[in-house]
């Protein structure tokens, strides 16, 4: 039975660990068994197991953060990585004990003290857990679920194969590959009851999963090659998007004197890049492809003929 210092011990490795991938180090097993005293085995089970649940990848002989996972963070930083930490480490204390801390923990994590400010918040799910617990085992250990889903078309029986738990605008949703259409679909997480695993194991091509990575919004459709959209952005707009990158695979291509800037990024819908396009209206300009591009013109005619007519 671990005793008190125990735990101290294992939470300040962790810490470590987890922080010095967030700041962008590549770390060997070995070193961090030197470092930190302990067996090679223990680190391995602190990678593989007690930060399972944190975007840590093997690259190799070594660990890194996930592409786009990278935190550039100051003392607070660790702090708030010691709360997440204790909030993954107390799912092994059981269901209720877990969905208790959850809420302290996010509460704590999003308060008016802290240093770090989430616009918009993420959907509480704790009294969700169960079926996330099974949805995450089943994604672990390839595994078919079942459950009944009710959405606004109705209420059906459903067995798919579980690829990502995926949150977007703050609503959580299961991308999954439905069998029996031979489609990948979202469901909306809160829409799912009576969830079991159906004991069928499954196999999916690895490069599906890898392009969830690219995702931008709902719209994402891990099924479609990839294209290339350029956008021409200019005004306030060049300023904060050169910054802030509104999509995982987004490119500079070019900088103009006139402050405009030339940006590349690659989606599976249309739609994954529209909303930018409009948000951003008229300082974001779409230059390729065509299609995309005329759809815009048209989408502004309508905007255009319905001002019109309110006169």
């Amino acid at each position: 039975m671990f005793k008190k210092h125990d735990y101290d011990k294992t939470l300040t490795r962790l810490t470590g660990i987890l922080t010095r991938l967030y700041y962008g180090e590549v770390l060997g097993v070995g070193e961090l068994a030197e470092e930190f005293g302990v067996s090679t085995r223990t680190i391995q089970r602190d990678l593989h197991e007690r930060l399972s649940g944190f975007p840590v990848e093997k690259a190799g002989q070594k660990w890194r953060m996930k592409k786009n996972h990278t935190l550039l963070g100051t003392l607070e930083a660790e702090e708030t990585i010691t709360l997440e930490i204790l909030r993954q480490l107390s799912r092994s204390v059981g269901r209720g004990f877990y969905s208790r801390a959850n809420r302290i923990l996010r509460k704590l994590l999003t308060s008016e003290g802290s240093p770090f400010y989430v616009r918009g918040g993420v959907e509480e799910i704790c009294d969700r857990l169960g079926d996330v617990q099974i949805i995450e085992e089943a994604i672990r250990n390839p595994q078919a679920i079942s459950y009944t889903y009710t959405s606004a078309k109705g209420t059906k029986t459903v067995t798919v194969w579980p690829l990502k738990i995926i949150s977007f605008e703050g609503y959580w949703y299961l991308m999954a590959y439905e069998p029996a259409s031979a489609l990948y679909k979202k469901y909306y997480l809160p829409g799912m009851s009576d969830l079991t695993t159906t004991g069928d194991s499954f196999s999916l091509p690895s490069d599906v999963s890898d392009r969830m990575e690219s995702a931008i919004n709902i719209w994402f459709r891990p099924e479609i090659e990839p294209y290339e959209v350029r956008l021409l952005v200019t005004g306030g707009a060049a300023k904060y998007l050169a910054r802030r990158a509104f999509a995982p695979t987004q490119k500079i291509l070019a900088r103009h004197g006139d402050g405009s800037v030339e940006i590349s990024c690659h989606i599976t819908h249309d739609m994954e890049i529209l909303p930018v396009v409009r948000y951003w209206h008229p300082e974001v300009l779409v230059v390729a492809p065509v299609d995309l591009k005329k759809r815009v013109i048209e989408d502004a005619k309508r905007f255009l003929e319905n001002m019109d007519a309110l006169g």
